[in-house]
């Protein structure tokens, strides 16, 4: 008679279709949960997503708390880019065993992927309280969220933790970056050096290189790097943006014509996008795509559907600020009005300036 341990073997040794076979004559029905999981990791080995993961659901629908195919299930859909669907599971995982330090990583990556980045930073948090075991990977990916938030020099406190753990590409990448960012030109030049001795065409050394040369004001040759990679998105947009502000109007038309389409789902290139309109004095589009700025799809009542002029003379309304100071006190005379119209408004400001307010 067929026995699980003989099943488990045989995908360990990669004898999938005697595996299959073995899963077809088991018989045992109160295992019935283990047998649709291993079909489905079979599946997920040959990278048949859909199969493994009708597979894995039915097991979980058998014992709703079985780990394994709730691991399994997160995984499929981190391959397949169904972020709020991977942090669906990963929530159930910490519900089973929140004190697992591995699921608590898992829910924090789901978070962060899905834009979460509050959220993403209290599990990394606790990973990190759990004596998770790779701090390294835990530092660098806090760091990495800071930079989204545009906090590049909380990111490099960060970045600098993380890296006492050892070194690796992506964490000298990442600690380039963030002196670049805050300018630090002694530091970057450092690093810059370090990071070319791990891999010179490293994709991430090669961006942080253009964007080296562009603080040191060597524009041309950051022209040239970012040119001879303007098929990766960041690297287009980059280019876009120097040219924009070199004033080279031509060039940067000739490039919008030659590659736009390719990136017109990448929220960064829609955010250059909706500024160059508006500075061209295009609103209606312009602030059509504005809405893609990145402060904007990070963190913020992401749960609540948002106001598009309706009535709400019996809804409650939120308002928050999520840029600068300025544009805070500009806009917040708006909320005047507003409360005539909403039954209740709320208006919730960033700790350091409500007192301001």
């Amino acid at each position: 008679m067929t026995n699980l341990k003989e099943i488990s073997d045989n995908i360990k040794n990669k004898n999938l279709k005697e595996a299959l076979r073995l899963c077809e004559i088991y018989n045992d029905k109160k295992n019935q949960h283990i047998i649709f999981n291993f079909k489905g990791v079979i599946h997920l080995i040959k990278n048949d997503l859909e199969l493994s993961e009708q597979y894995f659901i039915k097991s979980t629908e058998i014992q709703p708390k079985y780990e394994d195919p709730i691991k399994n299930l997160y995984l499929v859909y981190l391959k397949k880019k169904l972020f709020n669907k991977m942090l669906v599971y990963a929530k159930q995982l910490v519900e089973i065993n929140e004190l697992n330090d591995e699921y608590n990583y898992q829910l924090a990556y789901a978070h962060e992927l899905n834009n979460n980045l509050g959220d993403a930073l209290k599990y990394y948090t606790k990973y990190l309280d759990l004596n998770g075991k790779n701090k390294k990977q835990a530092f660098n990916n806090i760091g990495c969220m800071y930079l989204k938030k545009n906090k590049p020099k909380i990111a490099n406190e960060f970045f600098l933790k993380g890296i006492k753990f050892g070194e690796d590409q992506i964490i000298i990448n990442n600690l380039l970056n963030s002196y670049i960012l805050l300018r630090d030109l002694k530091n970057s030049e450092i690093f810059l050096n370090k990071a070319e001795n791990f891999d010179k065409n490293f994709i991430e050394f090669k961006y942080n290189k253009a964007k080296f040369l562009i603080l040191k004001n060597q524009i041309q040759e950051a022209i040239n790097i970012l040119d001879e990679n303007k098929n990766i998105p960041k690297f287009f947009i980059t280019l876009l943006i120097l040219y924009s502000n070199i004033n080279k109007k031509e060039e940067c038309e000739k490039l919008l014509k030659l590659s736009k389409d390719n990136i017109k789902k990448e929220p960064e290139f829609l955010n250059y996008y909706g500024l160059k309109l508006l500075y061209e004095g295009n609103f209606s589009k312009g602030w059509e795509y504005y809405e893609y700025r990145n402060s904007k799809i990070t963190d913020f009542y992401k749960d609540i559907k948002e106001w598009n002029g309706e009535k709400i003379n019996e809804k409650s309304i939120v308002v928050f600020n999520e840029q600068g100071i300025g544009d805070s006190i500009q806009f917040s005379k708006y909320i005047i009005p507003l409360t005539k119209i909403a039954k209740k408004c709320n208006f919730h400001s960033s700790k350091k300036y409500k007192r301001s307010f």
